[in-house]
C-alpha cells in the first residue's frame, strides 16, 4: 500500500490567491498516510468571528483543528504545519475520515530538484 506524500491541501487556486484578504484557509494535511483537517485564521479574522459569536450572545468559542497564524499566505501555512507536526500537534489530533475536495496540493517538505 502507497502512502499519499506528505502535504497541505487546499481548496482550489482561487482560494489560494485570496485567502490572504478573506483571512482564514480551511486545509487538509496529510502526513503518513493520515489527513486532519485544519482551520487557518489570522488575528483579525478570528476578531471578527469572536465579535460575530458574541452579538449572537455565544460567550466563547473552543474549536478543535484551528490554528491562528499572523497572515494566511502558503508560505506561513507551510511554515506552520511543519512547525505543528514538529511539535507533537498531530499525534494528540484525531485525523478526519471525510474524503477531501481540495485542489491545491503542496509537499510540506521542500525536494531538492535535479
Amino acid at each position: 500500500m502507497d502512502l499519499d506524500p506528505d502535504r497541505l491541501s487546499l481548496p482550489d487556486d482561487r482560494f489560494v490567491f485570496e485567502m490572504t484578504d478573506k483571512g482564514f484557509a480551511p486545509a487538509r494535511v496529510t502526513l503518513n498516510g493520515q489527513a486532519f483537517d485544519l482551520m487557518f485564521f489570522d488575528p483579525i479574522r478570528a476578531g471578527q468571528e469572536l465579535r460575530d459569536l458574541d452579538q449572537l450572545g455565544v460567550a466563547c468559542t473552543g474549536e478543535n483543528n484551528v490554528v491562528l497564524v499572523l497572515d494566511v499566505t502558503v508560505e506561513r501555512l507551510l511554515h506552520s504545519v511543519r512547525h505543528l507536526r514538529d511539535h507533537g500537534y498531530f499525534l494528540r489530533t484525531r485525523p478526519t475520515v471525510e474524503p477531501s475536495a481540495f485542489e491545491v496540493h503542496l509537499p510540506l517538505d521542500p525536494t531538492t530538484e535535479p
